[in-house]
């Protein structure tokens, strides 16, 4: 299956003033020293997490007083190779280098794009605060936008660093990443919620020991109860009344396609009630030694 995407206009594209940046066949290997201030913390906020050829708006966050004069330095870096498809958004065009005086900054599709099924990529960006005397680096944060065939995923730093802290088996890590896209997909089916179901009885070679570390990460990152029980035991104990899942979310594995050692696929379902609900294929796959999720996508909708 092939999907294409629109042009987004070189013309439409504007940022705010105060910016300098430079062309798109300039990537950059920033080598300046790093004089990483303690009292400093950096990060960046995306606008959205999952998205498809909309603009996305990346926004500096400082946590802590900056007591010099500073630049903030946004670089961009794409292992795919494709320099013409996308970048972040500049009065010049195609951009994968911007200093400004402390400005969101947008990152944008450029191209018209044809993906083939599991096409794969990862794109950078990093936020450096620099002395803007020195160009001394007081402060740094990055995110990874990962690409799968056109549905774009924003993975920030914070959220690596909690699945670092509790995901420590590679099937936990593999289901909980999956779970955070299916999560990002269709959200108005989590509007509210205060349970989260995970039915693991149809989960294949998943531990007990993956079980747990699985549900602390959920537990932490959306707040919420999280329970393991199949539709009739939600049912019977008045979760579910008339199709409807009180103030919660159903998340389970119909049907695997493959699992082995090295490839995870199987389809699933989100499932809030009898009117909301979508469907989903996923796919993983081991690549030196690495889980990466190559396919995650949104199959049907009710």
């Amino acid at each position: 299956m092939r999907k294409i995407f629109l042009i987004i206009s070189l013309l439409m594209l504007t940022l705010m003033s105060g910016c300098n940046s430079e062309g798109k066949d300039q990537y950059i290997n920033n080598n300046n020293p790093m004089t990483q201030d303690e009292n400093i913390k950096v990060s960046i906020e995306s606008d959205t997490i999952l998205f498809y050829n909309e603009e996305v708006t990346f926004t500096p966050i400082i946590d802590g007083d900056l007591d010099k004069e500073v630049q903030y330095h946004w670089i961009l870096q794409d292992d795919s190779g494709d320099k013409d498809i996308y970048g972040f958004v500049s009065t010049e065009g195609l951009s994968y280098n911007i200093i400004n005086s402390g400005e969101a900054v947008k990152f944008a599709q450029y191209a018209e794009v044809s993906y083939v099924d599991d096409a794969y990529s990862e794109i950078k960006v990093i936020l450096q605060i620099e002395e803007k005397d020195t160009n001394n680096i007081i402060g740094k944060d990055e995110l990874t936008i990962i690409n799968r065939a056109g549905v774009y995923f924003v993975k920030a730093s914070k959220a690596e660093d909690l699945q670092d802290e509790i995901l420590k088996s590679e099937k936990s890590r593999v289901y909980a990443e999956i779970f955070d896209i299916v999560w990002e997909t269709d959200k108005g089916l989590n509007s509210n919620v205060k349970y989260i179901n995970v039915d693991t009885s149809t989960f294949e070679n998943f531990s007990e020991e993956d079980k747990v570390q699985l549900f602390d990460y959920l537990a932490k990152k959306y707040n919420a109860a999280i329970m393991d029980k199949n539709f009739q035991e939600l049912e019977g104990e008045g979760y579910i009344k008339n199709l409807t899942f009180i103030d919660g979310i159903n998340f389970k594995v119909n049907e695997y396609i493959k699992n082995t050692e090295n490839e995870i696929s199987f389809e699933g379902t989100k499932w809030a009630s009898g009117l909301g609900a979508i469907g989903f294929t996923t796919k993983a796959e081991k690549v030196n030694g690495i889980w990466k999720i190559k396919k995650c996508s949104m199959t049907w909708i009710s």
